[in-house]
């Protein structure tokens, strides 16, 4: 798993590297516009095109006897019958392309979260480090040495939360800066990244053991076994400026990627 994020994360280093001065609506949008050709060409290779169109075909001609009949109600009760059962085999039909593009469409969405879904801390502000001990671990957990390198500082001793199974730290930032904090425990030493400043890469506000976790936190490697079974920096969340607005870039990658691909349907010779 360390080794496909790894790849991946690269990967969209090096694609949204020219756009790391601009704005990040520009490296967004020309994600989005791959994000939807891609996937609309990818379903065209794994989708049955030729029953597909025969079944919008089918759907369109009830839709106009619907509207033929409009004044019989028996006869446009039938042809709305005969649409919803067409509509359910073309559900149907498309429903395992879909399932196989949502493998790369959630890649690609982990990776856009990690570089527009978190602000990074700013100098004068704060963030919690969590740690969440692993089962059983908790008393382990407790004798946690935190080693913070210049340009942060911990601005309060261990707080333990019995409860919850977890130990958290209050850190300041000084100076603007990609910084490792240092997690000694049981004389082992893990790392946990805090980005300072208006970083121009990825956010990583977890890295843990869990395979769930390593997938949807992909910049970080996973935490080596021991008492620390996650490590997690409370980023505030991130907005993008658009036009007065601030908006979650799901939305604008959404909106985006699916009129990018309806747009070039045609030219690529996919039927949706």
């Amino acid at each position: 798993m360390d080794l496909f994020n790894h790849i991946v994360t690269a990967a969209f280093d090096a694609v949204l590297s020219p756009f790391g001065r601009m704005p990040p609506i520009w490296g967004l949008a020309m994600v989005s516009v791959a994000t939807g050709v891609v996937l609309v060409w990818l379903f065209g290779r794994v989708s049955n095109q030729q029953r597909v169109r025969l079944l919008k075909a089918t759907m369109k001609g009830h839709l106009l006897e619907v509207w033929i009949f409009r004044d019989q109600l028996p006869n446009v009760l039938k042809a709305e019958g005969r649409l919803m059962r067409q509509t359910g085999k073309y559900l149907l039909c498309t429903l395992p392309a879909f399932l196989v593009l949502m493998v790369p469409v959630l890649v690609i969405m982990v990776q856009l979260q990690a570089r527009y879904g978190y602000r990074s801390v700013r100098p004068g502000e704060h963030v919690l480090l969590k740690l969440f001990a692993d089962e059983g671990a908790m008393n382990r957990l407790a004798g946690v040495s935190l080693h913070v390198p210049a340009g942060l500082v911990a601005e309060t001793p261990a707080l333990r939360i019995r409860r919850t199974g977890e130990v958290d730290f209050r850190i300041g930032a000084v100076k603007e800066g990609r910084y490792k904090v240092g997690l000694e425990v049981d004389r082992q030493t893990v790392t946990k990244t805090i980005d300072v400043g208006p970083v121009r890469c990825a956010v990583s506000p977890q890295r843990s053991t869990r395979l769930v976790d390593r997938m949807l936190y992909p910049v970080e490697s996973a935490l080596p076994a021991g008492p620390i079974a996650a490590a997690e920096v409370t980023y505030s969340p991130a907005t993008i400026a658009l036009g007065g607005f601030h908006i979650h870039w799901v939305w604008l990658f959404l909106v985006i990627s699916m009129a990018a691909g309806y747009a070039l349907k045609s030219p690529l010779g996919v039927e949706l």
